[in-house]
């Protein structure tokens, strides 16, 4: 077994680009007649927070689970986790894929003469508690059985794997693993007592309700550390960079970005370069600069290459 440095929990889902040209409209309905010439496939969500990592050249673990009914088979992968699992095959990655009898979330995107047109996700919410008890026993024996994990990083999209964060984030508090929180929706008692919530501006006021100044968003950043006991909040803010509040630091971070090409997997980015460092032993503030830094150079290409 690979020995890891971090390990990655969430939700696993496969990113599907439809990439093609359109030089009429259609006859039947006010919309362009497109002409497919190419599908990329790229891990996303938890699989790409660990595809980021494993590319930083640092040992990683994802757990997450997929879809299992290829061809009417409970007991093997479906067609998009399949895909997925193939592509998680990279050096210093180790991917753990439970079966969710369910589906592989799948997020599909329809590029149209260069413009994203359309997304359509695929996409069952795990709500069974054999599911998240799953999830948990793994997570559990994965951290019993390897302990250089320094970092746990859970990357929340709404899909339902972290029906049991709160558990898994206890478990790691009382072996002194550092624990980063991508968060999602708006109850974030689940996440007490995690190290460090990386949301963006518009989930942190969804939760704490609208900012209208930095004294504001200082003032509310602290009371949320309070109630759920955290170390630090590092809220992503778009062209305003990023900020990051604790006990003793309120510090905006931003590099000048003048080419914004693709924002998709931003967060990802922030997150990911957040874990490598802190598990590398760099203080929080030299992990919170290198976080900007490398979003900062996400964004300015597109996660699909040259292909225009």
């Amino acid at each position: 077994m690979m020995i890891s440095n971090i390990l990655v929990v969430g939700d696993v889902m496969l990113d599907k680009y439809l990439i093609g040209t359109s030089t009429r409209m259609s006859p039947e309905a006010p919309v362009p007649i497109v002409k497919i010439e190419k599908m990329v496939k790229l891990p996303g969500g938890a699989a790409n927070v660990a595809s980021l990592i494993a590319n930083m050249k640092v040992n990683c673990l994802l757990l997450g689970t997929v879809g299992s009914y290829l061809y009417g088979k409970i007991e093997d992968y479906d067609l998009d986790g399949y895909h997925l699992k193939k592509m998680l095959t990279i050096p210093q990655l180790q991917p753990m894929l439970l079966f969710n009898k369910e589906i592989t979330t799948v997020k599909t995107r329809f590029i149209v003469n260069g413009i994203q047109l359309a997304r359509i996700d695929e996409e069952v919410i795990l709500t069974k508690p054999e599911i998240h008890r799953s999830v948990k026993n793994n997570f559990k024996s994965a951290i019993l059985a390897d302990k250089n994990i320094k970092v746990v990083v859970f990357s929340d999209y709404g899909k339902g794997t972290l029906g049991e964060v709160q558990e898994m984030i206890k478990f790691c508090c009382d072996r002194g693993i550092v624990t980063l929180v991508d968060p999602k929706g708006l109850n974030w008692e689940k996440y007490k007592s995690a190290a460090i919530l990386t949301p963006n501006m518009s989930e942190f006021e969804a939760v704490v309700g609208k900012c209208n100044s930095e004294q504001e968003i200082h003032i509310k950043a602290d009371k949320l550390i309070k109630e759920l006991d955290l170390e630090a909040l590092l809220i992503t803010r778009s062209d305003d960079g990023m900020t990051l509040i604790s006990d003793t630091i309120y510090a905006n971070f931003k590099t000048d970005c003048d080419n914004v090409v693709d924002v998709c997997g931003a967060g990802d980015m922030v997150i990911a370069t957040l874990a490598v460092n802190l598990a590398q032993g760099k203080s929080l503030i030299e992990a919170v600069k290198m976080s900007e830094f490398e979003a900062t150079l996400s964004v300015q290409k597109s996660r699909l290459g040259n292909i225009f």
